[in-house]
């Protein structure tokens, strides 16, 4: 069901009833358009209460469904954060639990507060334990909380899907909505021409009335067999695998992979969030021995799910690797200088 309403908003495949049941869509995303200002109007007007929080809030979130690399650059503030013992503690929503796990794994001493009352966990929180600055997760909508630097992630490869609200596209708000970034990072700047960059930029700085703009790499770093055992990138330069997937942009995967040298005869992908399970695994180990294929390479994000899946017998030579994949941004002295001043002001 989830890959049929998929197809019908993006338009990527063909599907039944779908010219009947977009009209449908296209209402309902005005209703969803007059319900989110209406929304916006009642916080600024100060009818809806939006808190402030006694230490610094960075909110790092997107306008669109997905697939903006916005956890990467969550995981980077992070990385720097920590390097700078700021004591930093992640705020999530939580309905992407393999998310929060990939980053608890990554920074045990990160601690993740998940759930949707995030004001509430944030304040219980702070009863109890330090906190040096706060990571509002996917929180351009969150209005409750008070933020004193909002990033969002726009990806060069799609900007704005469609152009539509959900649930007739995958806009979360109008991207007129913008204008209360500070800061815009253009994810996958790598994987669009120059002059693609060039446009997609110009608009955004037009529509965004002067935030801050970066350009952002998913720079692939290494392997992992099994998740454990490392290797190098080269490992899987003229070979032939298999890739797996459940990414809102699944196709940025696959490029990345064959941008490594390695060719991708056949692949899995599911939807954003898709729970994989043995089913998943045995048409997986089964394409492989068909394929003649001795690696599938997956994300940090999917194996979080796998993993649990592949510790069983039955699956013979067949090596499930993971890539890592760091977010790189440039001008990168500028952008955390940018978050520093937050906390020397």
């Amino acid at each position: 069901m989830k890959r049929y309403f998929h197809n019908l908003i993006t338009g990527e495949r063909r599907v039944a009833f779908g010219p009947i049941l977009r009209p449908f869509l296209l209402f309902a995303s005005l209703l969803f358009f007059l319900a989110a200002k209406v929304r916006f109007f009642l916080y600024k007007s100060g009818v809806f209460c939006c808190k402030k929080l006694p230490v610094p809030v960075i909110s790092v979130g997107n306008i669109t469904w997905g697939g903006t690399g916005k956890t990467p650059l969550v995981e980077a503030i992070l990385l720097w954060l920590n390097a700078a013992r700021l004591s930093p503690v992640l705020l999530t929503r939580g309905y992407g639990n393999d998310e929060d796990k990939m980053v608890s794994s990554r920074f045990p001493n990160v601690f993740v507060l998940s759930g949707k009352r995030r004001l509430r966990n944030a304040l219980n929180y702070l009863k109890t334990a330090h906190a040096g600055v706060f990571i509002l997760d996917d929180g351009f909508q969150h209005l409750g909380i008070s933020r004193d630097i909002d990033i969002v992630t726009v990806s060069a490869v799609s900007p704005f899907g469609n152009s539509r609200l959900i649930p007739a596209g995958s806009l979360r708000e109008p991207i007129s909505a913008l204008k209360r970034a500070d800061i815009i990072v253009l994810t996958k700047a790598d994987l669009v021409t120059d002059k693609q960059l060039s446009r997609i930029s110009r608009f955004v700085r037009a529509a965004s009335n002067g935030a801050l703009i970066f350009y952002a790499r998913h720079v692939p770093v290494s392997l992992k067999i099994s998740g454990i055992r490392e290797k190098g990138l080269e490992y899987i330069k003229g070979k032939q695998v298999i890739c797996v997937s459940a990414l809102a942009d699944n196709r940025s995967f696959v490029k990345t992979v064959e941008n490594l040298g390695a060719t991708c005869v056949d692949s899995f992908s599911y939807i954003d969030h898709h729970l994989y399970t043995g089913c998943d695994v045995d048409r997986i180990l089964q394409a492989s021995k068909r394929r003649g294929v001795d690696i599938v390479l997956t994300t940090e994000k999917d194996w979080v799910k796998l993993a649990p899946l592949t510790a069983k017998p039955g699956i013979g030579g067949i090596e499930f690797t993971v890539l890592r994949v760091e977010l790189k941004i440039t001008e990168e002295e500028v952008f955390y200088g940018r978050l520093s001043a937050l906390f020397h002001s």
